[in-house]
């Protein structure tokens, strides 16, 4: 099942009972955050951590205001719609990685003088 055709895996914290796969917003804004801090690194080779990065703390922020829905559609958009998944974490590594890709060409084409 692709993501864009799943169930909703990222859902409202005040959800009492999860479907399998299911997350709430908080625990899963809390789990990217946590992969993505130190994982991707900033221009100057330093670990991004909310706390030295204004954009990195700007994404964390707005996200964690966000609906879990709009979330979940972010997240297709970002990483593409066509990815598999069938739990709220199997978004981690795709985020992480898109994350990774687009930091080091922002990196490469500053380094460049681009």
């Amino acid at each position: 099942m692709t993501a864009e055709q799943s169930p909703k895996f990222i859902v409202e914290d005040d959800v009492l009972e999860l479907a399998p796969g299911q997350m709430r917003k908080s625990d899963f804004v809390a789990l990217v955050l946590c992969a993505l801090t130190g994982e991707v690194s900033a221009a100057d080779g330093r670990p991004l951590t909310p706390d030295n990065c204004p954009s990195f703390a700007f994404w964390a922020r707005f996200y964690g205001n966000q609906e879990a829905a709009h979330i979940e559609r972010a997240l297709c958009a970002f990483i593409g719609a066509q990815i598999r998944v069938s739990s709220a974490a199997d978004y981690v590594a795709p985020l992480a990685d898109e994350v990774s890709r687009r930091t080091r060409s922002i990196r490469d084409r500053a380094a460049a003088g681009k």
